[in-house]
């Protein structure tokens, strides 16, 4: 199997000089390109980047001019890979190893899936890390078409490369538009290690930021919540209101005593009722719109 590699970087160390020459010595006959995407400017890790695509032709380096995420850095990478040929995404931290990608191929071929993650045994992050990424995958898979499980290490079939070309969004989250563009995703172990040097650019407030932004972009929970909020706000104005009545009637309140916020409120609450149907039925034709043209 032939395929390209693309590695988002982000203040690279010497991992990544060590994970491009076992992958370029390993699979010397199967390895078509490695993209080295840096995202944002950073004169360090470009000087880096460029002194490992001088030891390599197939080795290509490209800068956003920006940091836009590691998400973003991946889809340039894609999009710039030749779609002749699976694409396999990777972190530059060397905690996944160039021999893992082997078994990535042995089941893309078993199975010709069009996504195959690889799935770690045991993942070597912070306890926090952890905790707070799988609680956003369980809560975003539930209501969306993202896996609850999977990793940055995965391949991509030529076929849904192709699709990806064209793509475009302010804000990106490579799983779901994955999930749009594939008909079958499979999963195989792989070994995940512990990190040699650096640290990792995740701290937890970024993370919560992340998964707050892949819910509102990626998922229907905002709408969800409108609705949750109206018919809970639709209830206390019914009561509201009925308590008013019962006191209007026994003469407690005069007849010019109109209770307007009551009434401001319920319509605040069926506008938000309303929109949150409104809103999460045009997402579910939208994903449908995009999954019935994938390749």
């Amino acid at each position: 199997m032939k395929f390209s590699v693309v590695i988002p970087c982000y203040k690279s160390t010497a991992a990544l000089d060590a994970l491009v020459a076992d992958i370029l010595s390993q699979y010397e006959d199967h390895c078509h390109e490695i993209l080295l995407v840096q995202d944002g400017p950073d004169e360090t890790t470009l000087a880096r980047l460029q002194g490992i695509a001088s030891t390599a032709g197939c080795v290509k380096v490209m800068q956003l001019e920006k940091n836009a995420g590691q998400h973003q850095a991946t889809l340039c990478g894609l999009q710039h890979a030749d779609s002749a040929y699976f694409v396999i995404t990777m972190d530059d931290d060397g905690q996944v190893q160039a021999e893992e990608i082997s078994k990535l191929t042995t089941k893309a071929t078993q199975s010709n899936a069009d996504i195959t993650y690889g799935l770690y045994t045991k993942r070597y992050h912070s306890r926090v890390r952890q905790a707070i990424s799988k609680f956003f995958s369980k809560t975003i898979s539930r209501y969306s078409n993202i896996p609850s499980q999977g990793s940055s290490f995965k391949l991509i079939a030529p076929r849904v490369v192709t699709r990806l070309k064209t793509y475009t969004a302010p804000f990106v989250y490579l799983d779901e538009v994955f999930a749009w563009y594939s008909d079958t995703t499979v999963f195989t172990e792989v070994n995940h290690i512990p990190r040699k040097e650096g640290s990792s650019g995740y701290t937890w407030l970024k993370l919560i930021a992340l998964g707050w932004r892949i819910m509102v972009h990626y998922t229907s929970i905002p709408y969800r919540l409108m609705v949750y909020v109206g018919f809970t706000l639709l209830i206390g104005t019914i009561i509201s209101g009925y308590d008013w009545l019962y006191h209007w009637a026994m003469g407690q309140f005069p007849v010019f005593d109109i209770p307007v916020v009551i009434l401001l409120l319920c319509t605040l609450a069926i506008l938000l009722v309303g929109l949150g149907c409104t809103g999460s039925l045009q997402r579910k034709k939208g994903v449908e719109s995009k999954s019935k043209g994938r390749g």
